[in-house]
């Protein structure tokens, strides 16, 4: 069992995604490690394109001149000083016109229990130490940098070295972003410790828009098992029939969510059934006892009885007052004369009330008749406007939750899928 880093850097997945800087992480076979740079410069140009091809060769030449017998302290310095000499260099001859403040870089190496790293402008470097009592202790090793350094210049812009002895366990982040901002601590801290070195960049990932640019680099040191491990001279065994009972489980409990969240008008109303079947159970049970302590069905029975006979009653009379008022209009000349006067005159009095509203319409300005008319119609696209894009948000709020739940159950399934168990 010896010691392993395993790293992964966060690459542009869509042509739409614009990476305002460099990420680069290069392996250095001989030795078990990375060399890692982060770079980018507040404003996008040639200048700053010739600046960040230079930096990105010079940790090439860096990757391929490390010796598995070479010293990490004695060949970093060297790279630092070769490096800050070709920058200067360059600026003297004036291959770029970029201060030195518009510059944000961090260039290192990981190999076998040791790291150096040298840096410039405002980065941030999370390294995660685990103690051994299992919990980890945090920095943030850019401010250490910053705080060591005084103000840098084109003659010497990286030129603090900070360094220190790898664990198992430990994990250092180096990103563009304020992470602990941005990111609860605890997830964080979470993704950064449980999670692979890729999948904790695809996790880190997902917390910012697909637009937005993203420099992201994480290593993680553990502890490399051998493929063949032998326990009091047998072999590992795998319990194929706990694994299938464990992934069977975790199908069947993801089968029913996404049921649950599966858009059917059947299961739609085998709910509103069982929820009105509780709530007329809930109800007739009250009842009962209701009757029961109020002296049972026959005297309900009774009072109902007699209210109907009442109701009836009343019904009855007002029915044949009614008819035999009509039977006596319909009798008398007089009163059929009357009534028909009566109508008329509300007929033409609703007819001059018609006719004066459409004269006062017509005498109005045509000005303002188109202004009134206009305003009703603003009025009337307003309201529908409204009503449209709420309906859309309510419909988009409900797709969104919709979407997270199903990742959420597909990781499930992953992770269920990738489950066997040793004894």
């Amino acid at each position: 069992m010896h010691i392993e880093i395993k790293g992964a850097t966060y690459e542009p997945q869509t042509p739409d995604e614009h990476i305002r800087g460099i990420s680069l992480l290069l392996p250095v076979q001989e030795r078990g490690g990375f060399v890692f740079l982060i770079a980018y410069t507040k404003k996008e140009n040639a200048d700053s394109e010739l600046l960040l091809q230079t930096l990105m060769d010079q940790a090439r030449r860096l990757a391929e001149s490390f010796g598995k017998e070479a010293n990490p302290q004695h060949r970093f310095e060297q790279f630092l000083g070769a490096l800050n000499e070709t920058l200067a260099e360059h600026v003297r001859e004036g291959r770029w016109h970029i201060p030195i403040e518009h510059l944000h870089a961090l260039v290192g190496i990981a190999s076998s229990t040791e790291m150096y790293l040298s840096g410039t402008g405002e980065l941030v470097a999370l390294f995660l130490h685990k103690k051994p009592s299992q919990r980890y202790q945090i920095f943030n090793l850019f401010r250490g940098l910053q705080t060591e350094q005084s103000l840098p210049t084109w003659e010497k812009p990286f030129a603090v070295v900070l360094d220190g002895d790898l664990h198992p366990g430990d994990v250092f982040c180096i990103t563009d972003k304020d992470l602990q901002r941005i990111i609860p601590p605890d997830e964080l801290n979470q993704i950064l410790t449980s999670l692979p070195s890729v999948g904790a960049v695809e996790k880190i990932r997902q917390y910012f828009s697909h637009k937005d640019g993203l420099l992201l680099t994480v290593l993680k040191v553990s502890d490399e098992v051998p493929s063949y491990q032998a326990v009091q001279g047998r072999t590992a065994v795998p319990q194929s029939n706990l694994s299938v009972e464990a992934l069977n489980t975790t199908q069947e409990t993801t089968d029913r969510l996404l049921d649950d969240q599966r858009h059917s008008l059947s299961i739609f109303f085998k709910k509103i059934l069982s929820y009105l079947q509780s709530k007329s159970g809930n109800r007739s049970s009250r009842l009962l006892n209701d009757l029961q302590s109020r002296g049972g069905i026959k005297d309900l029975t009774m009072r109902i009885g007699r209210t109907a006979w009442r109701l009836l009653s009343i019904g009855a009379k007002y029915t044949t007052k009614q008819t035999s008022r009509a039977l006596h209009v319909l009798k008398n000349k007089e009163e059929r004369t009357r009534v028909k006067t009566h109508l008329q005159l509300k007929q033409r009095s609703l007819q001059g009330g018609l006719r004066s509203l459409l004269s006062r319409v017509r005498a109005t300005p045509a000005s303002t008749r188109y202004l009134v008319g206009g305003i009703g119609i603003a009025v009337v696209v307003l309201v529908i406007g409204i009503s449209v894009i709420s309906k859309s948000q309510a419909r988009a709020q409900q797709e969104e939750a919709y979407q997270e739940q199903l990742t959420a159950i597909e990781d499930l399934m992953e992770r269920a899928a990738g489950a066997v168990i040793y004894k």
